[in-house]
């Protein structure tokens, strides 16, 4: 009985095995890279039990410990109360993050900014969150089985809605990839319209709905297996509905159409077809082999969290690479070559030989471990090797060494098996390089000069089957039908490789050329990268991959210069360098894949797999602080205003790249105070300890792997001047200033017109007193003197002589003309220009009436009229009679005449004779003419004499007026 049931358990399992293929090996390379992300990375909590993405790249990871957001690189902490245990999430439009909590709390975020939904727990606990294209809300409960709708700050019991129409018994929703509600419960799946349920056709109530896929699909299991639900149709099974006796849960399908599901303690499942069904579990490097959340980004990366594991990215591996624990001899491979039969020689730096059959690497028998390889080249079935001391041939498991040839000693670096059966060895050579044919070597002399030794790095041979030779110190060489042509102006040739059109590609002297032939002649384009490059492997999709000293790469040689890929571990390969020396170190297989020799192990690609990011991510500026304290962050309204003294300036900025967050490179720049852009590197914040007052703005951008730039992301902030620079300040200083200045002007209008009024008032009292004086003079000593030339005229008449009576008449009345002059001068009603010209109109003929002298008066009209103090006028009186008297002593002339007349601001004097004049350089001048040249010069004016001889004098008195009418 016994044996009978272990033989139809048996048979059982040959059939499922025959039906869906067994678990698939974990053969080499392959097909996933995964990395995790522990406590020890920043993870609030090993125990991950939410994943999801919102709209602007970030991923959120829920954990038993808090919320966390995630930029590739750096878990910053969600400001959630007591980092409450995160059950679930749902993004939302506009970056809106919909967050439940353990303890039945529902919060939403954005950004960094949450608040709490609902003030009371929610009933039964979060089984999924799922937020629809018309940003409604679907919240299914796990301890109820219920579905509840919350839509307009309302939570409605959607399965209790249901039920009561006859619709059916709804326990769970999820939103598939177009935002379309799914609800599935009681053996049923719907589509949802509104507030209707479309049951979708094709379904079978015994069957487990896993997850939404594409085009309207559903992805199912029953007893027969996972199976794809799409148009009422199921498909055959992709592959069985357990594993290991353990049920499948949840799932999820990737953008390349994959199901994923989780399994209780199995790890993770992937379905995509009958033969291609795996697993991933910890042995995988995968978290935890219990699943508690599957999520794809929109990149395409699986995000699993693990109960208790951490959190692991699962994405397509590009790459694979071997080392010791995949089998071979050594990580440090430096020559590798295909053989005829497919399989791979693998040679080591100090570790023998390997060989690599399709499915598995292994050491070659009987190979000295010790040798090590630099250079490989097949010949049937036996190989040459070339190594530090020379040549080998390994033949039939046997290592038969050279002797003689080439230099015996000297290291053979490249090797080279040409389309003839020709042997190209490279070693350190004086002009030549060795090419052996029917095992008869010859030697092809590159440079007649002999005296210059160089080492010969690489081979490569063309469509035309001509060989080139590229040599370290040297340069590079071609030879077809013989002859041998220096090609370029090299010296260091370090690769070489012919491209998929012809071409010839060369790595040399720091930088990548590309030579071609155009009419006979070769053409050498250099500039197409910059940098070393060890090896050169050209694909057949038109990409040139390559190995430098930061790791594997591929060039785009569409554009010149070409646009380098690097790649990381998210493709497979951690970080790792080409071999140094030694070639070839990289090939292609029949089936276009590449193979290269590198420091970690040999490493390999399917270039079909390659594909260039179509955009590069955005930059977003985070925050700013400033003092260390956030004064703006993302999402803030309106321009950050500073004051002048406010210090240290930090920028802090990301760029949301899950997969390759290690090869973004950032660069920033402030308008007005950067010259140029400042490259930061992977630098994600900039610091500015002072900067100076005005509007600015802050530019930022990031370059991706492939060495492109995405648009600009800029803030316009302002930095106040001090406050005294203000304009606001300045405004209400000027008034106050003009208002200080206003009342200061005041007051002084106010203590001048005081002090005029004082003034006026002593003026006044001044003239008063002048007047009196002129009236007592006039009339006491005026009288007086009059008196006196009377008395005087009397005595000489009664005593008919002149003697000292009429001396006495003579000096009474000049006393008198005196005093009138005195009394003219005091009286303040004479302080005018009319009562000087009337004055002098009435002295000028009595001055010259003794001498016989006519006088002429040229006096301006009475419109005339402004005045003139009492100094002023005794002073141009005074002036006048001088220049009278010496007329009518020295000049001889008939007639003088006074002209006296306003030139717009000054009054001139002007007396003109026509006596017989004098020449002024021939006369000592006096006291007359020197007391004229005073008086006018105290008074503020000038005086000039003008005369020639026989032409008579001028006398020309000008004085400025202070006020002028």
């Amino acid at each position: 009985m016994i044996g009978r049931l272990f033989l139809t358990a048996w048979l059982t399992l040959l059939f499922a095995a025959a039906l869906f293929g067994a678990e698939e090996p974990r053969a080499w390379p392959p097909r996933d890279a995964i990395q995790t992300w522990r406590v020890g990375s920043g993870l609030p909590h090993q125990r991950v039990q939410a994943v999801c993405q919102t709209e602007d790249g970030f991923l959120w990871i829920g954990t038993a410990q808090g919320l966390a957001r995630f930029d590739g690189v750096d878990f910053e902490l969600a400001p959630l109360p007591d980092n409450p245990s995160v059950v679930r999430l749902s993004a939302g439009k506009g970056n809106r993050l919909w967050v439940g909590t353990g303890d039945g709390t529902l919060w939403r975020g954005e950004g960094m900014r949450f608040e709490k939904v609902f003030q009371d727990g929610f009933p039964g606990g979060f089984e999924i969150l799922a937020e629809d294209r018309d940003g409604r809300l679907w919240i299914s409960s796990i301890g109820h089985f219920r579905v509840y709708l919350w839509e307009k700050g309302e939570l409605r019991d959607m399965t209790a809605h249901w039920d009561q129409t006859g619709a059916g018994h709804v326990a769970q929703m999820r939103v598939d990839e177009q935002g379309r509600p799914i609800a599935n419960g009681g053996g049923m799946i719907w589509t949802v319209q509104g507030e209707t349920l479309e049951p979708v056709p094709g379904y079978k109530g015994d069957s487990i709905y896993h997850a939404p896929g594409r085009d309207h699909s559903y992805w199912v299991s029953d007893g027969s297996g996972v199976r794809r639900l799409s148009e009422g149709r199921l498909s055959p099974p992709v592959g069985p509905g357990n594993w290991g006796g353990r049920h499948l849960t949840f799932g999820i399908e990737d953008h390349d159409g994959n199901l994923w599901v989780a399994t209780g303690g199995y790890g993770i499942l992937c379905y995509r077809d009958q033969v291609t069904h795996r697993r991933l579990d910890t042995r995988d490097g995968l978290c935890g082999d219990f699943a508690s959340c599957l999520y794809v980004d929109r990149q395409g990366n699986l995000w699993v969290g693990s109960d208790g594991g951490g959190l692991s990215r699962v994405t397509p591996a590009l790459f694979g690479v071997a080392g010791r624990v995949e089998g071979l001899s050594s990580d440090r491979v430096t020559a590798i070559e295909r053989g005829p039969d497919g399989s791979l020689w693998i040679g080591t730096h100090a570790d023998g030989l390997n060989r690599f059959d399709g499915s598995a690497f292994s050491r070659v028998p009987g190979f000295p471990e010790t040798t090590g390889v630099l250079s490989l080249a097949a010949e049937g079935k036996d190989l040459w090797i070339g190594h530090s001391g020379g040549l080998a041939l390994w033949s039939e498991g046997q290592r038969e060494g050279v002797v003689g040839w080439p230099r015996s000693g000297w290291a053979v670096e490249a090797l080279h098996r040409d389309r003839q059966g020709g042997l190209w060895v490279g070693q350190r050579s004086a002009g030549s390089v060795i090419c052996m044919r029917g095992r008869i070597p010859g030697e092809v002399r590159l440079r007649a000069d002999a005296q210059t030794e160089f080492d010969v790095r690489d081979f490569a041979e063309d469509e035309t089957g001509a060989v080139w030779i590229g040599t370290d110190g040297a340069g590079l060489f071609r030879h077809s039908e013989g002859k041998v042509d220096a090609v370029g102006s090299f010296r260091q040739v370090t690769a070489l490789e012919v491209g998929g059109t012809g071409e010839l590609w060369v790595a040399a002297d720091g930088g990548l050329a590309r030579i071609w032939q155009r009419e006979g002649t070769w053409q050498v384009e250099p500039g197409w990268h910059a940098g070393v490059l060890r090896t050169l492997c050209a694909d057949t999709r038109g990409g040139l991959w390559a190995t430098d000293d930061q790791g594997l790469c591929r060039l785009d040689v569409g554009t010149s210069p070409a646009r380098i890929t690097r790649f990381g571990q998210a493709d497979g390969v951690p970080g790792l360098q080409g071999a140094g020396s030694g070639h070839p170190q990289s090939v292609r297989d029949d089936a276009g894949r590449l193979w290269f020799a590198t420091t970690a192990g040999v490493a390999t690609v399917e270039p079909s797999g390659f594909a260039m990011e179509s955009k590069v991510p955005p930059v977003l500026l985070e925050d700013l602080r400033v003092n260390g304290l956030p004064r703006w962050q993302r999402g803030q309204a309106g321009m950050p205003v500073f004051q002048s003294s406010d210090r240290g300036f930090e920028f802090r900025f990301t760029a949301i790249d899950l997969r390759h967050p290690e090869m973004l490179d950032f660069a920033a720049r402030i308008d007005g105070v950067d010259a140029g852009w400042t490259d930061l590197g992977r630098t994600d914040a900039v610091f500015h300890s002072a900067l100076p007052t005005g509007e600015h703005r802050f530019r930022l951008k990031v370059r991706d792997r492939s060495g492109a730039w995405s648009d600009e992301h800029s803030l316009a902030f302002r930095i106040l001047p001090p406050l005294w620079q203000r304009g606001w300040f300045i405004a209400v200083v000027t008034t106050f200033g003009l208002i200080i200045a206003a009342g200061v002007a005041w007051l002084v209008a106010r203590w001048r017109l005081q002090r005029q009024l004082t003034a006026l008032r002593v003026e006044r009292a001044l003239e008063a007193e002048r007047a009196r004086i002129a009236r007592d003079l006039h009339d006491h000593l005026g009288s007086g003197l009059t008196e006196i030339a009377f008395l005087g005229d009397s005595l000489r008449m009664e005593r008919g002589d002149g003697g000292e009576a009429a001396e006495v008449s003579v000096r009474a009345r000049e006393l008198t003309r005196t005093m009138d002059e005195t009394v003219w001068a005091l009286n303040p009603e004479n302080d005018t220009f009319e009562g000087l010209i009337s004055y002098l109109g009435h002295a000028m003929p009595v001055w010259l009436k003794s001498s016989g002298i006519r006088c002429r008066l040229d006096f301006p009209d009475e419109s005339l009229r402004f005045g003139l103090n009492a100094r002023v006028r005794r002073e141009l009186y005074l002036a006048c009679k001088e220049a009278a008297h010496n007329a009518v002593k020295h000049s001889g002339a008939e007639a003088i005449i006074l002209r006296v007349e306003k030139i717009e601001r000054d009054l001139v004097i002007t007396l003109s004779d026509d006596g017989r004049g004098f020449d002024p350089a021939s006369v000592t001048a006096g006291n007359g003419l020197a007391n004229l040249k005073r008086r006018l010069s105290e008074l503020g004016g000038t005086a000039t004499i003008t005369s020639k001889p026989a032409a008579g004098t001028t006398v020309r008195f000008v004085l400025p007026l202070a006020d002028s009418p």
